[in-house]
């Protein structure tokens, strides 16, 4: 029998549309497991502060949840969708399931200070080319750009930097070659590219550009290993250190911005 599974998604707003799921209930071999979202949105990334205690009974709740159907404890902001089908040849249904809700993230070496992070050595590129104040940090994808009504849009990792458009936004993520933990960077980076791209598809009302940028730094053969992977799951790939690739960035981040002149939705 076809293994299948039902998102357990979470609608705070219903004014607003705005879903997200807590889990999924996976049916297989006749019983029934729970796949759980490790990552829950935070209350203020949902615009609701005091939503964290909620959603940590509702995970407390999952626990003791057999199936099918979601007992009435879980409340009227709780639903199951549409069963949708495993692939055939998944070993293991609900171990599947549960890769699918929670992108994998890059590590952070012991011991890192704030500077040595990722995201900073980004950071550090734009104050030096001087578009710093035009760029914003960490994209949430629920929330931002008056949040994406896709119920698999709370499952995507934050973006490290973006800039918002008319009706399309900017995804940036920087690559540091000289990292020790360079090949798991961009597996990271490769992997949410991968699911914000499928999102993006799915959900035509959903536009955005997806860019990789190499700032300066690691050897010749780090910098190729970076280009060359991360050019078959980003819209664009550019090195920092290319003159004419540094100023096409620098100039579609100045395009973006100038789309949104008095737009409020770019305003602090």
């Amino acid at each position: 029998m076809t293994a299948t599974y039902q998102l357990i998604q979470v609608q705070l707003d219903p004014f607003s549309g705005r879903q997200f799921p807590l889990g999924a209930l996976v049916r297989h071999d006749g019983g029934h497991r729970v796949a759980r979202v490790h990552r829950l949105p935070s209350g203020h990334c949902l615009g609701h502060p005091g939503a964290d205690r909620f959603l940590e009974r509702l995970q407390q709740l999952l626990g003791s949840l057999v199936g099918p159907e979601l007992p009435s404890s879980f409340g009227p902001y709780t639903f199951l969708t549409q069963p949708l089908p495993v692939p055939s040849g998944v070993k293991d249904p609900v171990k599947w399931v549960e890769a699918l809700l929670n992108p994998a993230t890059p590590a952070v070496e012991p011991g890192a200070s704030r500077a040595q992070r990722r995201a900073a050595f980004g950071w550090a590129f734009f104050k030096t080319v001087g578009v710093d104040r035009l760029v914003k940090r960490g994209f949430c994808p629920t929330t931002d750009m008056g949040g994406w009504r896709d119920p698999r849009s709370a499952a995507l990792e934050e973006i490290s930097h973006w800039v918002p458009g008319n009706a399309r936004v900017l995804l940036m993520e920087p690559i540091a070659p000289q990292r020790v933990k360079l090949t798991s960077d961009l597996k990271a980076v490769a992997g949410r590219f991968s699911m914000y791209r499928d999102v993006m598809e799915a959900s035509p009302e959903v536009a955005g550009s997806l860019v990789a940028y190499v700032v300066a730094g690691g050897s010749p053969e780090q910098r190729s290993e970076a280009l060359g992977t991360l050019q078959h799951w980003a819209d664009e790939v550019i090195d920092t250190t290319h003159t004419a690739q540094r100023a096409h960035l620098v100039d579609t981040i100045r395009t973006y911005v100038t789309e949104t002149e008095g737009d409020t939705l770019f305003q602090e």
